[in-house]
């Protein structure tokens, strides 16, 4: 897997009339299953203290995005990302595109995830079922999140990678302080990993203009 590194950023806006959001973390969770091969990657920012809003990050072959959500205002801000390399140093240089309104999804608002009370020993796991419903009474899929300490409630890092199925968590879900550090997940005869391959301290401060396109 590619390391992702930052160094120095360049904003492309006029300061003024504008919003800063500011991120101190990232994490690169990655959905694996063994038996058919397949693998994506969940690369976010966080501020640590601040967990109303996270930016999301996809780079494919054809577009490089950033998606930075804000709960509080219910608002999505796109930019576009460019690499570049100057004297061996990686550089993200970030270009706002415009901004929609956030809508709650259907599809997964009466789902129910229900966890076990994490145990006071090692190994420190706890259980998460997934009900399709809100009165069902057999999950559909069971998983082990397995929880690493941290210096503070890092859950929701998890479970804001975790797209499909965060809006059925809240950020104590699993209290403490810890980093969730894999999930292994069992639906059916299928397994699979949601697995953190890394997560470090960065320095990143991203600027959306107003008026809003």
């Amino acid at each position: 897997m590619k390391k992702l590194y930052i160094f120095t950023v360049f904003f492309l806006f006029i300061l003024g009339n504008s919003q800063t959001y500011s991120f101190d973390f990232l994490t690169n969770y990655t959905f694996e299953n063994t038996d058919k091969k397949y693998s994506n990657e969940s690369v976010n920012y966080f501020n640590s203290d601040d967990f109303s809003y996270y930016l999301k990050i996809v780079k494919l072959p054809e577009r490089f995005t950033g998606t930075l959500y804000d709960t509080n205002t219910n608002k999505a801000h796109c930019f576009t990302i460019t690499e570049s390399k100057v004297k061996g140093e990686i550089i993200f240089t970030f270009q706002y595109d415009y901004s929609y309104d956030l809508k709650p999804n259907r599809a997964t608002k009466n789902f129910r995830v229900e966890f076990t009370t994490l145990p006071e020993t090692s190994p420190q796991e706890v259980t998460m079922k997934f009900y399709s419903s809100k009165k069902a009474k057999k999950s559909n899929s069971e998983s082990t999140l397995i929880l690493k300490p941290a210096n503070k409630n890092l859950f929701p890092m998890y479970r804001l990678s975790r797209t499909a199925l965060s809006d059925s968590m809240t950020d104590d879900s699993v209290s403490g302080n810890y980093i969730v550090e894999r999930e292994l997940i069992k639906e059916g005869k299928a397994t699979c990993e949601f697995v953190l391959k890394e997560y470090k301290n960065v320095e990143l401060d991203l600027v959306v203009p107003t008026p809003l396109k």
